[in-house]
């Protein structure tokens, strides 16, 4: 037993353990760097959103009924392109293009009585120029008459005279002094209507340039109430023709029709009737995403990197698509499913890949972003899991000690308000 036992020392001593001091080693090492790794390193934390739809950069245009009435053509189908200003349906116009027709006549007789008035008052003034001209030279051929009658009257005077001194003297007979009176008087008298024939002129030539001024005035009158009427009537056409082209529904943007409602000839409409949506055709696409604001909130900034996850659209057979943060809301908002509770809306930026992708990238598809928001190391990571759970267990203990007091409360009550 004891040379045995002699040569089991001597194996042992001769034994130096190389294989386990390697393996100790590597294992010691693989320890320090899964340390290193989980201490130092630094993995992204990614924040998801509760939903999120590509739309255009452009909002999509929703074409609502202006006002109510029957419709006479509709010719809207989904997909259709459009250009801005096409008329997508119009209205029954009929009542309003028959008052347009009606005003449309109005307005044009009025315009060609304008222009009779015009032309009437372009002759009344040419008539009171050639008046004004032909007036004191008639006037003055008056007062040369004039004149030449008191010429003859003055030399009938003296005529008379010199017959009535020859006539005492008995040179002159009686009925040379009558014939030389009948004469005076003659010419007196043709110097009356002389003077006389001056007077009236005047006050007829004042007379006819009166007539004429107040001729015009009067036709000035007529064009004023005919220049008003027409202004009415404009106004009044202008109306029914803004009423007849809000009667034509025309597309606000070019583009696509996305979706459009199933309207057809004769089909009535109410007011702001949903009619269209109209999807910008040379708008770009960008990534409305919606995430929970009690971790969003301050958290989410613009240009952090994130990873666009679309459904239909397998990851791991597809991929994701790579997106920015362009522009984040100062506000949270209600969410439009009550129970998702506040959301706080974020705006991002398609990045073009290299390769292209496989997935037909176009407005409304749905999927979920996953926003970088900050690196951290996988033991803070360790930390804040256990401290968040650490908070959870906390206000679950409390709100269990609370619903206990509240319990404990009410029995106490009942014991003490009960009759027995």
């Amino acid at each position: 037993m004891s040379a045995v036992f002699a040569r089991s020392i001597r194996s042992l001593r001769a034994e130096r353990f190389y294989g386990s001091y390697l393996g100790l080693t590597l294992a010691i090492v693989l320890i320090a760097a899964w340390l290193g790794w989980f201490t130092f390193a630094q993995v992204p934390v990614y924040l998801t959103s509760s939903r999120a739809r590509l739309e255009v950069n452009q909002a999509a245009w929703k074409v609502s009924s202006p006002l109510a009435g029957q419709i006479a053509n509709a010719a809207i189908q989904i997909g259709m392109p459009v250009q801005a200003g096409e008329v997508l349906l119009e209205f029954v116009i009929d009542d309003q293009q028959l008052e347009l027709h009606e005003l449309q006549a109005t307005l044009q007789s009025s315009q060609q009585q304008i222009e009779l008035a015009q032309r009437e008052i372009l002759q009344h003034e040419q008539a009171l120029k050639e008046l004004e001209a032909i007036g004191p030279t008639a006037l003055d051929e008056a007062r040369a008459r004039q004149r030449e009658a008191e010429s003859k009257s003055s030399f009938a005077q003296e005529h008379l005279r010199r017959i009535q001194q020859l006539a005492q003297a008995g040179d002159a007979t009686d009925l040379e002094q009558l014939r030389a009176r009948a004469n005076a008087e003659q010419m007196r008298a043709a110097l009356d209507a002389a003077r006389l024939a001056v007077e009236r002129m005047q006050l007829e030539h004042r007379s006819a340039a009166t007539e004429r001024r107040l001729k015009i005035e009067q036709i000035q009158r007529d064009i004023a109430k005919l220049e008003g009427q027409r202004r009415v009537d404009e106004a009044s056409i202008r109306r029914l023709e803004h009423e007849i082209a809000r009667r034509r529904v025309v597309a606000p943007v070019s583009g696509v029709v996305g979706e459009a409602a199933d309207i057809r000839n004769g089909s009535v409409l109410a007011e702001r009737d949903w009619i269209a949506t109209i999807i910008p055709s040379s708008a770009e696409l960008r990534v409305v995403a919606e995430f929970p604001a009690a971790s969003a909130m301050g958290r989410i900034a613009p240009n952090q990197k994130a990873r666009v996850r679309l459904q239909g659209f397998p990851w791991s057979q597809y991929g994701s698509i790579v997106a920015v943060v362009d522009r984040v809301a100062g506000e949270m908002r209600a969410a439009d499913d009550p129970a998702d509770g506040p959301v706080l809306r974020a705006e991002l930026k398609l990045q073009p890949l290299l390769n292209g992708t496989a997935i037909p990238l176009q407005h409304g598809l749905l999927g979920t972003v996953e926003v970088e928001v900050e690196r951290l190391s996988p033991a803070m990571l360790v930390l804040r899991a256990a401290g968040a759970r650490s908070t959870e267990s906390k206000k679950t203990s409390l709100r269990a000690l609370s619903n206990l007091h509240l319990q404990s409360k009410c029995a106490v009550q009942a014991t003490v308000h009960s009759p027995w």
